[in-house]
């Protein structure tokens, strides 16, 4: 059964625009951690692996900590308004994208994909799962909705972000999903760095 949380869409229906639109921009919160960059740039892959074009920004660099993702944000942020679909990832306000908060505004059509608490902001496509414990998670089960192969890098932003947000697995918020998508992503893919480093990362992060 398609899971239906905290607003009138579900992955499926997220998924359906996917297929159905050309051009995307994702954007995540300012100072991002972990989660909100694993989240956009691992669904900027996917969308440009199903042949179509997708960016992925931030009002905000990529932290020192994560640099060991070896992934990059978009910058020729001229493609913003050309696209046909805006996508706001792991927040859950539009004050939360910074600077690119006008241009989403004003998109064609919004889209939110998040974990938070629901906000009043309005949006055209709206799908939070306040009980995952992290964006990635549901990021996780778009891209397999999306039936697009995972890859390497993809992985890695993915796995970082659920370690994120679950402490490196130690937040009561843990669930044993996160825990089984993390065993896939390392069963389908040689994550690298190996999953210490990016625990010592993530443990920096969180202490």
């Amino acid at each position: 059964m398609d899971k239906k949380i905290e607003g009138k869409d579900t992955l499926h229906d997220i998924a359906k625009v996917i297929n159905k639109y050309q051009s995307f921009a994702i954007f995540c919160h300012i100072s991002p951690d972990g989660d909100a960059i694993g989240s956009a740039v691992a669904l900027r892959d996917a969308i440009n692996l199903m042949g179509k074009t997708a960016y992925a920004f931030c009002d905000g660099a990529i932290p020192d900590d994560l640099s060991f993702l070896n992934v990059h944000l978009d910058d020729d942020e001229s493609k913003i308004s050309d696209v046909d679909v805006m996508i706001m990832v792991d927040c859950n306000s539009l004050e939360r994208i910074g600077r690119f908060a006008p241009l989403f505004d004003n998109a064609k059509i919004r889209c939110k994909i998040d974990h938070h608490q629901m906000s009043e902001y309005v949006l055209d496509y709206s799908y939070t799962d306040t009980t995952s414990p992290s964006t990635c998670d549901i990021i996780f089960d778009l891209i397999k909705i999306l039936g697009v192969d995972i890859t390497n890098d993809m992985a890695q932003c993915l796995y970082t972000g659920i370690s994120s947000d679950t402490g490196c697995f130690m937040h009561e918020s843990t669930s044993a999903m996160s825990h089984f998508r993390s065993y896939e992503l390392m069963q389908r893919v040689s994550i690298a760095p190996k999953p210490i480093i990016i625990y010592s990362s993530i443990k920096t992060e969180i202490s």
